[in-house]
């Protein structure tokens, strides 16, 4: 990826009047490889490479991108870039600016043992088939009729380099898992996907990751499991129970009721007509929101987690945020536009996952 033609971007919005600006060259490696009972289905696989860039005139902020890098297609979607900015600024009442944040010179990536490039589809494949010849059907004493397997291999590059000085080199490879499995007894069918609910087995890190997920203790044992459940004569409690809730179920209430909602995009009303509000105000830093023994926080800089990055797609370095502390609200997520917004700095949170993706308020683990 070439980091001139990212510094040439920058420079040609500077000249042509932008107060700020940035370029973002990014690539995408995908392979999935997909096993349906026991027969492999159409491998996926995918290479996006593109650059993105932002450009700030007159308080008002414009975003393109094009997967063409040469000179003359970044020239002319700087220029489009700015015109489009300066007609909208015209237009606009409450002008758009970003936080004052300290600019970073780095590379950087996620640990990495075995080069994930050197994976390919046949070694995923092969996964899966020993996967699936690990819970034919009878064992346990059950059918498995629908067996749906999926083992991807991701890794993304960028270069980011903006006008406040940043030059940044990131790397994060990914492996990720996911399944779908019924099993059958005596007419009754049950299905489950491994792991539970909608979430993936994902972890940053090359080829070792494999080790660590341990599917083939993981995966036979979750369809035991599901036997003993489809097996099973008697019912649930009618009463009123404690539950204690696993990972999946409390790790999905923390995502879509604490993380989303901490979004400040959100709060400030962006993402209305997009993904969503918020029922937090901006003005709703210390109120209290449950028990004292409520904490919830968001930490992109957790080892061979699978939202690890070190710096967000603004040049910012990551850092862990407490969303809430003892049941009371005690941040928000920021990027450089919402942080001057609330007065505030910016806690790496403008996140991106293609090129030609605008950087918007994510969370991270």
């Amino acid at each position: 990826m070439d980091e001139r033609l990212a510094r040439f971007a920058v420079d040609r919005a500077r000249a042509l009047g932008a107060q700020y600006a940035e370029a973002r060259i990014q690539r995408d490696l995908e392979s999935e490889a997909i096993l349906r009972n026991g027969n492999p289905e159409p491998a996926v696989i995918g290479d996006a490479l593109g650059i993105g860039i932002r450009v700030l005139v007159n308080g008002s902020l414009a975003f393109s991108a094009t997967n063409m890098l040469t000179e003359e297609s970044v020239r002319s979607l700087v220029e489009g870039a700015i015109k489009r900015a300066k007609s909208v600024a015209k237009f606009t009442k409450q002008k758009i600016g970003f936080s004052n944040e300290k600019s970073h010179q780095e590379k950087w990536s996620a640990p990495e043992k075995k080069n994930i490039e050197n994976v390919g589809i046949e070694d995923l494949a092969r996964v899966l088939k020993e996967l699936d010849n690990s819970i034919k059907n009878g064992k346990y004493g059950v059918e498995f009729p629908n067996r749906l397997f999926f083992l991807r291999t991701m890794l993304v590059e960028r270069v980011y380099v903006n006008s406040d000085g940043a030059n940044l080199r990131g790397r994060v490879p990914r492996l990720q898992f996911h399944s779908y499995i019924s099993a059958k007894h005596n007419g009754k069918t049950s299905t489950v996907t491994i792991p539970a609910g909608y979430a993936q087995l994902g972890e940053s890190g090359g080829w070792e990751v494999l080790d660590r997920f341990d599917l083939f203790e993981y995966v036979p044992k979750t369809a035991e499991e599901l036997a003993d459940v489809v097996k099973a004569e008697k019912k649930p409690p009618s009463e009123t129970v404690d539950v204690i809730l696993g990972p999946e179920v409390s790790g999905l209430v923390s995502h879509e009721s604490c993380g989303h909602p901490g979004e400040a995009d959100r709060i400030l009303g962006r993402e209305g007509a997009q993904a969503g509000e918020s029922y937090l105000k901006s003005n709703d830093i210390g109120y209290k929101i449950g028990s004292e023994q409520a904490f919830v926080s968001d930490d992109p800089t957790l080892p061979n987690s699978m939202g690890f990055y070190l710096y967000d797609e603004e040049g910012v370095p990551a850092r862990k945020r407490a969303l809430i502390s003892g049941g009371i609200i005690s941040s928000f997520l920021h990027n450089r536009e919402s942080a001057h917004d609330l007065n505030t700095s910016s806690n790496a949170s403008a996140r991106s996952v293609r090129y030609d993706r605008e950087p918007i308020v994510r969370m991270a683990n």
